[in-house]
């Protein structure tokens, strides 16, 4: 669990100094816009784009690029027998 661990040296950095390392703060900001430009992209017409060069000559070529596969039929009993 190093999310867990993460937060809790950061909750333990402002108990006991009063301040949490920039890094940390720098960290979740870089996740935080990460996240943020992927999305952007994926859904604008530069990440269909992409997704047209990336897959020419595919088979993935054929499948529209936000077209998600439909859930798996039948109960779904992931780790048991």
């Amino acid at each position: 669990m190093p999310a867990a661990s993460s937060s809790f040296r950061a909750w333990s950095d402002l108990r006991r100094s009063g301040h949490v390392h920039p890094g940390w703060r720098w960290g979740i900001a870089a996740i935080i816009g990460t996240f943020i430009a992927i999305e952007a992209i994926s859904y604008s017409p530069v990440g269909t784009r992409i997704y047209a060069i990336v897959t020419e000559g595919s088979a993935g070529a054929e499948v529209p690029p936000l077209k998600f596969a439909p859930p798996p039929e039948g109960p779904q009993r992931t780790g048991r027998p």
